[in-house]
């Protein structure tokens, strides 16, 4: 199982400094890749119920600071060398598509090959009611853009879609990766597992138990199958959850990534600060005992 982290971006640990030494600290220490949310804006008033919470309240400060997304990937691609810089998930309808394909692309080409990109179609339609983007229409905004990277990435010539359309274009330079690794985030509805099988490389399930994304994985295999893709090996990127070490024990995070793998999960990501606010001697702390108690045995999964 290939371990990740999410990078804290709100909170204390927003600063250049302390961004660069858990990004290299997790290089360092083995961590796969860094993973980083995104959202385009907070409203001061959010109308929008966060899904993945009983409360179906934010689990971040929205008046606190947000950095974009590819830009603090691209700032941590200077200052690393192999550690993989996942967005996750980027809220492709949101951006302009020719945009995000160069953005994405240059943000692929300057880390020497080290993005995977995590798209989903976003939860706060606060967002796209300030953008103007119609959000009972994110999904199919959402594949329109992904088969337009696919298509300035892959292919040639001009695109005509429902929502955006444009001429034969000069697009260089193009991914170092080919294909560009995208994986598809979202729960288990029929619309997201067709998507995985469309567009991705594999699924980040959203606010799903262990149990649900087992029970899913057949369904997905049926998706793979009528788009052509039969027995093609995907990434099913699990959550490992908050971990605080004075609070738990190597056996219980290393039970909970167990589960993780026994229900096909390959990946975790595991939040060792990200939405705690907390030190920077804290979360540096959490990450060496993650890798001392926790890691050695988890990357065998």
């Amino acid at each position: 199982m290939e371990l990740g982290m999410s990078v804290p971006w709100t909170g204390p640990l927003v600063s250049p400094e302390a961004l660069v030494r858990v990004a290299q600290e997790a290089e360092a220490l083995g961590f796969a890749f860094l993973q980083v949310g995104d959202h385009a804006l907070y409203p001061l008033e959010t109308r929008s119920r966060y899904p993945y919470s009983p409360t179906g309240v934010i689990p971040t400060d929205p008046h606190g600071s947000k950095l974009d997304v590819l830009t603090l990937l691209s700032f941590l691609a200077a200052t690393t060398t192999t550690i993989r810089l996942v967005p996750g998930v980027y809220l492709l309808s949101l951006r302009n598509p020719i945009g995000s394909a160069r953005a994405l692309a240059t943000l692929d080409f300057l880390s020497g090959g080290r993005l995977t990109l995590g798209v989903g179609v976003g939860w706060m339609k606060d967002e796209f009611d300030v953008l103007g983007v119609p959000f009972h229409e994110r999904g199919r905004i959402t594949d329109e853009y992904l088969a337009i990277l696919r298509h300035l990435f892959e292919g040639e010539g001009g695109f005509d879609g429902d929502y955006f359309s444009f001429p034969a274009l000069a697009f260089a330079p193009t991914p170092v990766q080919a294909p560009l690794p995208i994986l598809v985030g979202g729960g288990a509805s029929g619309a997201v597992l067709r998507r995985v099988a469309r567009f991705g490389n594999g699924w980040i399930p959203a606010g799903m138990t262990p149990e649900e994304i087992a029970a899913a994985l057949p369904r997905l295999a049926e998706a793979m199958e009528a788009a052509g893709r039969a027995g093609e090996a995907l990434v099913i990127s699990g959550r490992g959850g908050k971990i605080v070490p004075d609070a738990t024990t190597p056996a219980e995070v290393l039970g909970r990534l167990q589960v993780l793998a026994s229900a096909g999960c390959t990946s975790a990501l595991v939040d060792l600060g990200e939405t705690s606010n907390t030190s920077l001697d804290a979360v540096l702390a959490a990450m060496g005992w993650f890798a001392d108690n926790v890691m050695p045995e988890a990357v065998t999964f």
